[in-house]
């Protein structure tokens, strides 16, 4: 159970109203409990006269009933959520305000119970009810010390919009729970609504000044959150992308660095006449980067290319003289280059339609006489017709 001692947001003002009414409060108990002694018939005029019964009731108890209490502990929990809750909004309205609030706070708490219920009801706490509603808009910020116990004793402090809503669903659920349980619930509920409803109504016309407490605040704060969240969250992303482009780019130059020192050894070589170390280079070229990265300047590659076909290393060659029909489409040398690649297709790698369609690529294209013979020879071995 816990039991409010205090909340944490300070006043300007002396709670002149709240210490009024719960005075005012004290003394009607105090007369009706001296009457119930002294005149029991009296009290109980002044009890049927006072207290809200069903549709029955006469408008005047709306007010008369928020003054009337069963017992004394009907009448000290009221009084205590009065004063924890009723300075902070005293103190928000102004005293004229404070009061007006309070009495329409009973007003309608005590109609929408006399609408729906047949049961009496007395008691001031659809008026705190209002209280309590109000205060979950203008101050869910703020705390309330509240004394704990539950197998202990101690003095915990919570927020305040946890208490209150506790105290809000406590009045929805337990007529399901628990059936009739005493207490005016509906009472309580249409305090709720009206507190809330009319706080929020005060400060989204901006009639009550806003400040750090109230709910507008704490829904533009949090949506400040969410937008500094959101701009913190698509900072680290673009970091992360950034990041990642700095590795992506740093391989791709580590790779073209590579690759472009894999050339100049083979072309260092072959400038130095060194073919065999050439041939060894380019292979090496080829087993790291590939042989779309396997392309030097056009003579180079020409005569590296022959080289490898002269020595035997044909699989090699075929790279090589691919490599060079991609990369110089429009070379004088590209008819040649294609009838050897068809030659190494058709007698060392097995693929005899890719060596007809290189012979005759090349045929088209234009061969000096000796070269036509050696194609027309490839033909007829492959039992290609002209």
């Amino acid at each position: 159970m816990l039991i409010p001692l205090g909340t944490d947001r300070p006043r300007r003002r002396s709670p002149v109203i709240a210490l009024g009414l719960i005075g005012l409060n004290v003394l009607v108990f105090v007369v009706m409990a001296t009457l119930e002694r002294t005149d029991p018939a009296a009290h109980e005029r002044v009890l049927q006269w006072g207290w809200i019964w069903g549709r029955d009731f006469e408008p005047h108890a709306l007010i008369t009933s928020a003054f009337l209490h069963a017992d004394l502990l009907h009448l000290l929990g009221n009084m205590l959520f009065l004063w924890i809750f009723g300075p902070n909004i005293e103190d928000k309205l102004g005293k004229i305000g404070f009061i007006t609030f309070y009495l329409v706070a009973a007003v309608a708490s005590g109609a929408l119970h006399a609408f729906f219920s047949n049961y009496p009801a007395i008691g001031a706490s659809g008026a705190i009810a209002g209280i309590t509603g109000a205060y979950l808009i203008l101050f869910p910020r703020t705390t309330i010390k509240c004394l704990f116990f539950f197998f202990m004793i101690g003095i915990i402090v919570i927020p305040a919009w946890w208490f209150i809503a506790f105290s809000i669903a406590w009045d929805f659920l337990a007529p399901a729970i628990s059936g009739r349980t005493g207490v005016a619930h509906l009472a309580h509920i249409g305090g709720y609504i009206y507190g809330a409803g009319v706080s929020f109504i005060l400060l989204w016309t901006r009639v009550l000044d806003r400040e750090p407490y109230d709910l507008f605040t704490t829904m533009r704060q949090a949506k400040r959150r969410a937008d500094l969240r959101a701009a913190h969250d698509w900072s680290q992303r673009e970091q992360e992308k950034s990041r990642r482009k700095l590795e992506r780019d740093s391989v791709r130059s580590a790779k073209t660095d590579a690759i472009a020192e894999a050339r100049a050894a083979v072309s260092a070589a072959i400038a130095d006449g060194d073919m065999p170390k050439a041939s060894h280079a380019y292979e090496s070229l080829l087993s790291k980067h590939g042989a779309e990265a396997a392309l030097l300047s056009r003579q180079r590659h020409y005569d590296l290319a022959n080289h490898l076909f002269q020595t035997g290393n044909h699989q090699t060659a075929a790279i090589a003289y691919e490599r060079f029909i991609l990369g110089y489409p429009g070379d004088r040398e590209l008819a040649h280059t294609k009838l050897m690649l068809g030659l190494i297709s058709a007698r060392y790698l097995n693929d005899p339609i890719r060596a007809e369609r290189l012979i005759r690529e090349a045929m088209a294209e234009g061969l000096g006489p000796d070269e036509n013979a050696v194609a027309e020879q490839i033909l007829q071995d492959l039992g290609a017709t002209r």
